[in-house]
């Protein structure tokens, strides 16, 4: 959650993405949902015995990504976020409105 907030500030002071244009629920929502997934996916590592072999390890380190991956889309689906749908949607920018601003600050001589 740091990691985002940060990097929310980051993007904001240097007026690549505008805090007042993130979508905060969807924001929400991920991070709950990678909560819960890194949760379920701790209690299979608990769960997985690991023999010190490395086919054993990769074993257990696909079951447990495998785990976070499943509990990660099916919490995102469950709480109807959009991240899926705007993932798999290609376009050009997320922001349109700021990239229009940098261009017309870029074609007017001004460092963004």
């Amino acid at each position: 959650m740091a990691n985002t907030l940060a990097l929310a500030i980051l993007l904001h002071r240097r007026k690549l993405v505008p805090t007042g244009e993130l979508q905060w629920g969807e924001l929400g929502k991920a991070g709950i949902t990678a909560a819960v997934a890194g949760l379920l996916s701790q209690l299979v590592a608990r769960a997985v015995m690991v023999s010190g072999s490395r086919t054993a390890d990769v074993e257990a380190l696909g079951l447990i990504t495998i785990t976070w991956a499943g509990a990660a889309a099916a919490g995102l689906w469950l709480t109807g976020s959009q991240l899926p749908h705007d993932l798999r949607r290609r376009k050009a920018t997320a922001y349109p409105r700021v990239a229009e601003r940098q261009a017309e600050e870029l074609s007017a001589g001004i460092e963004p």
